[in-house]
């Protein structure tokens, strides 16, 4: 192919990925019965996936638009690309300050292309804590997992019940933040709910039961 006669296979981990689907394709290429592998049809996840593509133009789906299993398709054919990040795990343990702990956050690349500007993960809780810390851009591969330390989190139990995890980015637009790939809302801000660590001092607050299941919340 073109791209591996210009040794450009990698160019995706650094520069996004896209184009246009083929003008007499865009149709179609969503349908139950488009003939997906056959001469000059080509199957839009296989493409996708081979090329890490960020994006791709359609300006059927925008002018015409889609409808029934074709607006569905198309619909999970977008979420298919570009990056995808997941909270995976979160952690605590004490802190080397008094009536501190760290909180470990454990991010899991889903999807097939990296996010190719700085990209941080921001916590906060109700003890008046807020910290962020950068790297989520650098999880490049699918599959790929980064664990980001939050120190000084406040030890009590009102702070661990209500962990607010979310992603920031300094080239977000305003009112199109960066957001997680799960959560039962729009995975904008993901809660968590963890006990104090063995060894932490008592909390005069009831301590909530264990739990690295991130939910999102509004």
């Amino acid at each position: 192919s073109q791209v591996q006669a210009t040794a450009a296979t990698d160019f995706w981990m650094s520069g996004a990925m896209g184009g246009e689907v083929r003008p007499e394709l865009q149709a179609t290429i969503f349908d139950d019965n488009y003939a997906a592998g056959t001469q000059y049809k080509q199957d839009f996840g296989m493409c996708a996936e081979e090329t890490h593509a960020t994006y791709m133009l359609n300006y059927y789906a925008f002018q015409t638009s889609d409808t029934g299993n074709a607006l569905v398709s198309a619909r999970a054919a977008s979420d298919q690309m570009g990056y995808a990040f997941r909270l995976a795990e979160v952690s605590v343990a004490e802190g080397s300050v008094g009536d501190t702990v760290d909180i470990t956050a454990t991010v899991i690349q889903d999807g097939i292309a990296p996010f190719y500007y700085g990209l941080s993960i921001a916590l906060a809780c109700p003890d008046r804590f807020s910290a962020t810390v950068g790297g989520v851009d650098g999880i490049v591969s699918e599959g790929s997992t980064a664990s980001f330390t939050f120190t000084d989190v406040p030890a009590t139990s009102t702070c661990l019940s209500s962990l607010h995890f979310s992603l920031s980015s300094s080239y977000a637009l305003a009112g199109a933040p960066v957001k997680f790939s799960q959560g039962v809302s729009d995975g904008t801000v993901l809660a968590v709910s963890l006990p104090l660590p063995p060894g932490s001092p008592p909390s005069t607050s009831p301590t909530p039961s264990p739990t690295t299941t991130p939910v999102a919340t509004q």
